[in-house]
């Protein structure tokens, strides 16, 4: 298989316990920007006074921003588990997403994720701002396709 560099196949399936069980397929994103994954520094380092680099493990969630244009139907997703969480006797909900990339033959799975930033309306100004939305995952599984 060839892999491409494309994005215009990537599929985003958000799964919500009581709210969307089954999956539902993300769309309407930001013109050329879908989503940002932050980086993580999984390790601890610093220098002892004898010279000597120590390191531990550390553990950290994926912070995901998914950007979504304002005409995006997508939107009423983020506004479904928002509106779930003010209604549930619980405090959050925790949710799951698939993310395929078609074009490079990978699979990643995000896993225990909750809504950390959400905002009830885009900003108008000559033309609505796209939403962002703020998930923080407790990890993401890469597989090949």
């Amino acid at each position: 298989m060839t892999r491409s560099l494309t994005s215009l196949d990537v599929v985003l399936v958000l799964t919500i316990p009581g709210v969307y069980p089954n999956g539902v397929q993300l769309q309407g994103f930001k013109t050329d920007d879908i989503f940002d994954l932050a980086a993580v520094k999984p390790n601890v380092t610093r220098f002892g006074v004898d010279g000597i680099l120590s390191s531990g493990k550390q553990l950290q969630p994926r912070v995901m921003k998914i950007h979504l244009e304002a005409s995006s139907e997508s939107q009423q997703v983020f506004d479904d588990w928002y509106n779930a969480e003010n209604t549930s006797p619980a405090d959050s909900i925790a949710a799951s997403m698939t993310a395929l990339f078609p074009s490079n033959g990978r699979e990643y799975t995000c896993i225990r994720g909750f809504l950390t930033d959400y905002k009830d309306m885009p900003d108008a100004k000559k033309v609505l701002d796209p939403l962002s939305y703020e998930i923080t995952w407790q990890s993401v599984q890469k597989t090949a396709v």
